[in-house]
């Protein structure tokens, strides 16, 4: 056995222990001869433009991994033989293909039952010093919070009297369902932080008797708060459970806003991808269902075509007179590279269907090559020096259509703003495409601060805050470009690598992007000035 979490914390690699545990297992099975100095040559290989602090930390917990095996007497264990019942446990090669449906139908709502409990560190609720915004049910990444109100305060579990309304309040955790991501702790604005993050060890027993106890409680569905407000917000349901994304991901916590706000309605076309992977892996779905059995529908289309295959969805619906809100999601490799000439026809046809991209500057599913909404300078894979184009304007494209309700968004930047554009897209009786600045692994920062990054990237003026729609016009509402445009490049490795390699390169394409910024902004500027008078 070999403790590879408390070797990774030590050499600062948090819960990285892949290159720890391929060294156990070639120390332990003798496959090859010189294995110490063919990992460090591979380390050096994988990871040398991630930084030399990197390489050098990973070395040094690999040398350290050889000598922390520790040999286990097997017959001194107890193994039990207890078979745990879950919905994944039978043994489905004894099963008939005819018990399978014919077209390749799963059930929803069944990441449930996954359980996985994979997580070093999980989230722990400080009742007494919480201000119950509800702002961390918004952040979590894998929907494993959700705040509870209810009219009678159970005696089994701790809850606090509620503000503001006649009730009791309880932030609850899924435990097993946590990744120990921290955003959570991250986003908190109470004094003290009202989410800590404790050993799983230590709290998870306790906690998952406490969300078994808090999942039938009945609940207050009505407040005072209001709805197009996190603090509304918090108590809707959410339907979108526990997705298999990397722990922090910028992308899922607006997939979930969505199905908080429309979640009972929608029907949605997802586009391959990261967003296509963590949605729906065989054989279980995060998409949720309600007491009622409503929930999301959703389906995976070709990369090339997902907008044509959302087109098609909203005619069929139309024809039938069905009313759900239709969703076509994806990355930007999708919307703005392979799938474009879709996307650009369903935005020209007028249709009244919602797209939102999630926008994490490069194809991250696949290793992160650069796309077109890549920004010069970054460097990634298909332009490691640097890449010389600037980002395509996607928004400003689609608003030349006039029909077309547009908005850009970032939700640990301004998360009323967010859920403003999301409330609007989807009320607006024509096709609506919203821009969702999504942090990345792949973009060279510690994910624990994905949330903060954003507000980052938004207070320099890297990306910008905007709402337009065809009768009312637009709205810039937060991005001016300011003297921290630079600072925040090269706070990602993806720019710093850059600035590394070659310091006169880098100046040129950084310089570069701050006047495609300056030139955004001035046009966003433009537009606002030409709004329809009251």
């Amino acid at each position: 056995v070999i403790n590879g979490h408390e070797i990774a914390n030590k050499h600062g690699l948090k819960e990285k222990i892949n290159m720890i545990m391929t060294c156990a297992l070639f120390s332990t099975t003798k496959l090859l001869k010189d294995y110490e100095n063919l990992l460090i040559l591979e380390l050096q290989k994988m990871f040398g433009e991630k930084g030399k602090n990197v390489v050098e930390n990973n070395i040094l917990a690999v040398k350290e991994a050889k000598d922390a095996i520790k040999k286990v007497d097997l017959k001194k264990i107890e193994i039990s033989t207890e078979k745990i019942p879950t919905k994944f446990t039978e043994d489905f090669n004894k099963l008939p293909v005819s018990n399978f449906s014919c077209d390749g139908r799963i059930e929803t709502d069944t990441s449930k039952f996954e359980k996985r409990a994979i997580a070093e560190n999980i989230s722990e609720w400080q009742s007494q010093k919480c201000i119950q915004c509800g702002q961390c049910v918004l952040a979590c990444p894998h929907g494993a919070l959700k705040a509870i109100l209810v009219k009678k305060k159970p005696k089994d579990v701790p809850f606090v009297k509620a503000f503001g309304v006649d009730g009791y309040y309880r932030i609850q955790i899924s435990p097993e369902d946590c990744t120990g991501c921290g955003l959570c702790q991250e986003i908190c604005p109470a004094l003290g932080k009202a989410i800590i993050m404790k050993s799983a060890s230590q709290i998870l027993d306790r906690e998952k008797l406490n969300y078994e106890r808090t999942q039938n409680l009945k609940t207050i569905k009505s407040t005072p708060f209001s709805k197009n407000l996190v603090k509304g917000l918090q108590f809707e349901k959410n339907y979108f459970e526990f997705p298999g994304a990397c722990a922090g991901c910028g992308q899922t916590p607006y997939i979930k806003l969505a199905t908080m706000l429309f979640g009972e309605k929608m029907v949605i076309a997802n586009a391959t991808g990261c967003s296509s992977i963590y949605s729906a892996s065989f054989p279980s779905c995060p998409f949720a269902k309600n007491e009622k059995g409503k929930g999301p529908a959703w389906a995976n289309s070709l990369f090339e075509d997902n907008a044509e295959f959302g087109y098609g969805i909203k005619l069929a619906k139309t024809l039938r007179n069905s009313k759900e809100s239709v969703w076509i999601i994806g990355g930007d490799g999708w919307a703005y590279d392979i799938g474009y000439a879709g996307l650009d026809h369903v935005l020209s046809s007028g249709a009244n269907v919602n797209i939102l991209v999630l926008d994490n500057e490069n194809y991250a599913n696949t290793g992160g090559q650069a796309s077109k909404s890549t920004p010069a300078g970054a460097c990634v894979e298909l332009a490691n020096a640097g890449k010389e184009t600037n980002k395509k304007n996607l928004g400003l494209m689609a608003m030349t259509y006039k029909n077309v309700y547009v908005a850009q968004v970032a939700i640990g930047a301004d998360m009323n703003q967010c859920i403003k554009a999301f409330r609007e897209a989807e009320a607006f009786n024509g096709p609506s495409l919203i821009i969702a600045y999504s942090t990345c692994v792949n973009q060279g920062f510690d994910m624990s601060k994905s949330l903060t990054e954003m507000k980052k990237a938004v207070d320099a003026g890297y990306w910008m805050l905007y709402r337009y729609h065809p009768t009312y016009g637009f709205s810039l509402d937060k991005g001016e470009i300011n003297n921290k445009f630079l600072p925040f490049l090269l706070g990602e490795r993806r720019f710093a690598l850059l600035n590394e390699k070659d310091p006169s390169k880098a100046k040129r394409l950084f310089k570069k992007a701050k006047e495609r910024a300056k030139d955004n902004f001035v046009s966003l500027k433009r537009l606002e000035r030409t709004n329809p008078k009251d």
